[in-house]
């Protein structure tokens, strides 16, 4: 799969955040899958990548997320799907296009603007 990055701006994280992960979806087939930790090493309103010792398999299926995460007074739960998968040393990245409405991508906008201040 290839993924392209077309958004106005992308915040990488000096530490990276933790979220908690879920599978909605593999190859259109709805489950609820038990929630694993990643960490998130940059954001944009339309995408995340995130890092995580679990190897899904993503290059291969089709696979829906869920992840719940706070940057800076929210708790933000956010849809998407795993575009790429890359294995690194101990562990695994992942792209993540968000699923979003307008008023989601503007609260991520201003929680990604609140954290960038305070951090």
């Amino acid at each position: 799969m290839r993924y392209k990055r077309e958004e106005p701006f992308r915040y990488e994280f000096g530490k990276p955040v933790t979220c908690h992960m879920h599978i909605t979806s593999i190859n259109d087939k709805k489950i609820s899958s038990t929630k694993g930790n990643a960490e998130i090493m940059d954001i944009s309103p339309k995408g995340i990548k995130l890092k995580s010792t679990l190897d899904l398999a993503a290059n291969n299926n089709d696979i829906e997320v869920q992840l719940q995460f706070k940057l800076a007074n929210d708790e933000l739960k956010l849809d998407g799907k795993l575009m790429w998968q890359k294995a690194e040393f101990n562990d695994f990245s992942y792209g993540v296009e968000l699923f979003h409405d307008e008023q989601i991508e503007q609260l991520l906008i201003k929680e990604i603007k609140l954290y960038s201040q305070n951090n």
